[in-house]
């Protein structure tokens, strides 16, 4: 009887104590497993973000690129107003993306490919997009709005445009809609179960919602409604990566967030962990009926424990140890035990699944990013911020520098850079702080030992967890020959241009002075002057036709043809006619986009009169007061009249009729009033108004000493 009471109490010690040991080692095993859950959930969303991160990446770099190149070639065609307008048309065209693309120039001016056109008093310089960029020095993208129609949201990609000087030309703009990107984050599939991208004010800019995709609700409401949301905008204030566990709709997960280069841009991805741990309330159960039959099924419970849980567990464990998505993508977990274990086991494949569906689109799209670096015109190499070591090249840069990959030893960004080494530690700093390397002139070392200069730009960029820096050069060294060329061209044409104009007559009653300022090298105006001693008649014409560069001063060397034939008219025909002669015949001279504004006089001592007729040069200085005349510009309409008008004149008087390059001096100075007629070629020949002119600018004084 003792002994079996012994027995019973041994057995019962040794039950009692195997009971604990099975309910210590199943509730471990129940932690464990909820922990591994909770590793692969923030594993899982971790890449599920980053995937979704670098496609929307991806096509922000291919929208940005558009705006960088287009501001390069604007860089290059300055000046030609034409052909730049010409040339944003091609761009807008050839990237439907782009609802807009525009030039705003220091001036004020505006390029618009669209066709819009400013509304008077409207100053693009001061329009957010522009401010901005000229701020930052870089290229910028905008918070996002919406569009004028209030049916898109947008976004303004803008860069300022020096040129090869370092001149501020102005500021290109784009406008994007981010629908593209809205439908990125809307087609995320499972196993994310709730997605978004949140701007620099942290509104939403993209969400899914848990259980499918719809349209996404303004954010003041649905923050406003929803205390979760609004939680999730605290925690993407802190700009950086990070992984968080969160609650949502009663279901406890994780949150991950990955900020997009070169935006404000937040990227979030959420993912319960109820998938993760379905098999919690077995778990529990097990626990629960092995202490209620402990006593009577010892042995059975050992038997079973270890053959349908404890075994199939460890071995699942070790399964989901060998996980490796990135190196071993085909790898899947076996199924192991019964049917629970086996639909744990399917529920890890199916995330398995899901993770090697966003690696491969995030591997297509590094290849993608890789096939444009090769095929890019411009050289382009990658280079490890920590060695400073060259690992990757497209054919561009082995052209350019003779350097032809794989190479037989390593090459490093000091043997490429024909620069200081205080220079290019300057330049890495430069990277490490901001990200990116600002457009350069540099000069590069090639591999047989000869230099060449090159615009550099350069980027920062993670791949791996390493730093790199992608790095564009450019070659300018045949465009500087160029720019020299045509340097000397432009100098040639200006000695020649100048050599075109008449000689001042010489007349003791009058003295005579002129100004002839081209903007550039050469000028868009054009004059003539002739003294008619019998008839004591100072006769001249002054021209000004729009535009600027060689097209315009070729130009003006054919309209001077047209002003001796003009001269040679007969005497009675009066200056109107001239007009009208000239009106009919100039179309044939000057481009259709162009027109021309000119002003005719004759100072008649004889009578003591002053005749002119105007043709867009619609006022003059006589003595010290603006003369306003109307009159169309030639070449617009054929049967165009003009007002033959006149004045008294005799001894003392001063006359100065001038091109629109003086005149809009006056107009921005309000000095109308304050300028003498006879003082403005002096004000031009000291320097004191040359500065200030932004157009060509010519001026004929003509002072009246006698009769």
């Amino acid at each position: 009887m003792f002994g079996r009471r012994n027995l019973y109490l041994k057995f019962s010690l040794l039950m009692a104590v195997v009971i604990l040991v099975i309910s210590i080692g199943l509730y471990a095993q129940y932690v464990y497993s909820r922990s591994l859950a909770q590793d692969g959930a923030k594993k899982i969303a971790d890449l599920s973000a980053l995937a979704l991160k670098n496609e929307i990446e991806g096509w922000l770099a291919g929208k940005t690129k558009v705006i960088q190149d287009a501001g390069n070639m604007l860089a290059l065609i300055h000046g030609q107003e034409s052909q730049s307008l010409t040339f944003l048309k091609i761009v807008l065209k050839n990237n439907p993306e782009f609802s807009s693309l525009y030039f705003g120039g220091v001036d004020n001016r505006m390029l618009n490919a669209s066709g819009w056109q400013p509304p008077p008093g409207f100053d693009l310089r001061r329009r957010p997009w522009y401010v901005v960029a000229l701020v930052q020095n870089k290229l910028v993208i905008t918070e996002a709005f919406l569009n004028a129609s209030r049916d898109d949201v947008i976004v303004t990609i803008a860069k300022p445009v020096y040129s090869a000087e370092g001149t501020l030309l102005g500021v290109i703009g784009g406008d994007v809609s981010v629908r593209t990107v809205v439908r990125m984050v809307q087609a995320t599939k499972e196993p994310t179960e709730f997605a978004f991208l949140l701007d620099g004010n942290r509104k939403f800019l993209a969400q899914t919602e848990q259980g499918g995709n719809r349209p996404v609700e303004p954010v003041e409401e649905s923050a406003t409604r929803n205390h979760e949301i609004q939680t999730l905008l605290d925690m993407g204030r802190n700009d950086s990566a990070g992984i968080f566990p969160y609650r949502m709709n009663g279901r406890n997960g994780v949150v991950a967030f990955q900020p997009l280069a070169g935006t404000n841009w937040i990227l979030g991805s959420f993912i319960s962990l109820e998938s993760f741990l379905k098999t919690d309330e077995q778990l529990k159960r097990a626990f629960i009926y092995t202490l209620g039959s402990a006593v009577a099924l010892l042995s059975v419970l050992f038997f079973l424990l270890s053959r349908f849980v404890v075994t199939p567990l460890f071995a699942l464990d070790d399964s989901v140890g060998r996980v490796d998505v990135e190196n071993s993508p085909a790898y899947r977990i076996p199924e192991v035990g019964g049917a629970e274990f086996g639909k744990l086991t399917r529920t890890f494949n199916l995330v398995l699944d899901k993770a090697t569906y966003y690696l491969t689109r995030m591997k297509e799209t590094e290849k993608r990013y890789r096939s444009l670096m090769m095929q890019a015109y411009d050289a382009v190499f990658l280079f490890d911020l920590d060695t400073m070591e060259i690992v990757e090249a497209n054919a561009a840069f082995e052209k350019m520098t003779g350097y032809c990959f794989p190479l037989e030893k390593p090459l490093y960004l000091l043997d490429l850079a024909a620069e200081e080494a205080v220079d290019v530690r300057r330049s890495l700093e430069e990277m490490y702080a901001t990200g990116v390397l600002h457009p350069a002139l540099r000069k590069i070392r090639t591999h047989d030992g000869r230099t060449r200069l090159v615009e550099r730009t350069g980027t920062r960029i993670e791949i791996g967890g390493r730093q790199y820096q992608l790095t564009t050069l450019r070659d300018v060294t045949q465009e500087r020959q160029r720019q020299q060329q045509l340097h000397k061209d432009l100098a040639l044409a200006a000695q020649v241009q100048r050599a075109l104009l008449p000689a001042i007559p010489r007349a003791d009653c009058f003295r005579i002075t002129t100004v002839f300022a081209p903007q550039g090298f050469v000028s868009g105006d054009v004059y003539y002057l002739e003294w008619d001693q019998p008839g004591k008649l100072m006769r001249g014409f002054l021209i000004d036709i729009t535009g600027h560069g060689m097209a315009t001063a070729l130009q003006t060397a054919a309209v001077n043809v047209l002003l001796h034939q003009v001269m040679d008219l007969p005497r009675d025909v009066d200056l109107s006619q001239r007009l009208v002669w000239l009106n009919r015949r100039i179309p044939q001279y000057i481009d259709e986009s162009t027109f021309a504004a000119a002003i005719g006089f004759e100072l008649d001592l004889a009578n003591s009169e002053l005749r002119y007729a105007a043709a867009g040069i619609n006022h003059f200085l006589l003595n010290g007061d603006r003369i306003d005349v109307a009159g169309m510009y030639l070449g617009i309409c054929e049967d165009e009249q003009f007002e033959l008008n006149r004045r008294p004149i005799g001894k003392g008087d001063a006359v100065c009729f001038m091109t629109d390059g003086i005149s809009d001096i006056f107009d921005r100075e309000n000095a109308w009033g304050g300028v003498q007629a006879s003082q403005v070629c002096r004000l031009f020949d000291e320097g004191e108004s040359t500065d200030k002119a932004q157009d060509d600018a010519t001026a004929i004084c003509i002072e009246v000493r006698g009769v």
